[in-house]
């Protein structure tokens, strides 16, 4: 394992760029709620979307996952049991382009106008948010045991926000919190 958060952000960019959900084996329920693969794609190279090089072409409905914390669960953990839960905190940042004249770059979907959904990109990221956020949130989509890591529960930790970047781009950013275990018995050295 490259490092304990790589299977965890696997998990994160499957629900939200692949199509998690939307499969055989799934119920009815999960896959309402499961993002169709291809709405979203994952971030060109691991790039920082909030980079002013990120190419415009591929930023429109790009997801970035930005870790924040991790913590102990509950506040102090004992390092002898053979799992440890953990909190962490992370963003969910997902482009779009904000200007008509780059409207061509646009990553339609459904019914959406190029024009409109450039200039109107706020109502395009909050709804974007929301439609995330019901199949990250849905434990038959995103919980369940990876090769190390168990995933236990997941949840937005406030408000969806955007942010203007200037230059055509903007962002939505979704702060979400995750609670997780995984066995002490093995290392997690990169």
């Amino acid at each position: 394992m490259a490092s304990l958060l790589d299977e965890i952000d696997a998990r994160i960019l499957d629900v939200v760029c692949s199509g998690r959900g939307t499969g055989v084996g799934f119920g009815t329920e999960a896959q309402a709620r499961a993002v169709p693969s291809g709405d979203f794609r994952s971030t060109a190279h691991d790039a920082s979307l909030r980079g002013p090089t990120y190419p415009l072409d591929a930023f429109d409905r790009a997801v970035q996952v930005s870790w924040l914390s991790l913590a102990d669960e509950p506040e102090i953990s004992n390092e002898m049991d053979a799992t440890s839960l953990r909190t962490a905190r992370f963003e969910l940042l997902v482009g779009y382009v904000t200007s008509e004249a780059h409207q061509h770059y646009v990553r339609l979907l459904g019914s959406e106008n190029r024009a409109t959904a450039a200039v109107r990109w706020e109502r395009r990221a909050l709804s974007d948010a929301e439609r995330i956020k019901r199949a990250l949130c849905f434990a038959e989509i995103a919980a369940g045991p990876l090769t190390v890591v168990r995933l236990i529960g997941l949840a937005r930790d406030g408000a969806s926000t955007r942010e203007d970047l200037g230059e055509g781009r903007g962002i939505s950013i979704t702060p979400y919190q995750l609670r997780f275990d995984y066995t002490t018995s093995g290392s997690i050295a990169p």
